[in-house]
């Protein structure tokens, strides 16, 4: 009974401490529009990019240029051939996919896959990893 007491002092301590504590200042909402200089589109560019992870060691990266506009974000796989998540609308064709492959350094691990580009893919590309 001792104990109960003691935890419900402690909570009265906290109430009184709360209450006398000074009060912050209201918030403030400003609903200002942003500066006309402010981007009218979302665009994130990389011009002639170089990355290396320390100081003292050779780039992992070089070169890079590329451009993702507003709305575009990172691929999800979904169910279905790999082929398939690659090319959704079959716009290319197979020579222009294994091209891409090949540009992304992947052309070895899928052709190493017991059905290429016809590998089928699990939900989020459980089984790729």
């Amino acid at each position: 009974m001792s104990s109960e007491m003691e935890t419900n002092i402690g909570a009265v301590e906290r109430l009184k401490e709360y209450s006398e504590t000074e009060k912050e200042a209201p918030w403030q909402i400003q609903e200002t529009a942003p500066p006309n200089s402010w981007p009218q589109v979302g665009r994130v560019e990389f011009r002639n990019y170089c990355l290396c992870y320390r100081e003292d060691l050779d780039f992992v990266l070089r070169h890079i240029n590329v451009t993702i506009n507003g709305g575009e974000k990172d691929p999800i796989l979904f169910s279905g051939s790999l082929r398939m998540n690659l090319d959704p609308f079959s716009q290319y064709s197979d020579e222009e996919v294994w091209t891409s492959l090949e540009l992304a350094h992947l052309k070895d691990f899928v052709s190493a896959l017991p059905d290429k580009g016809d590998h089928e893919c699990a939900e989020g590309g459980e089984n790729l990893r």
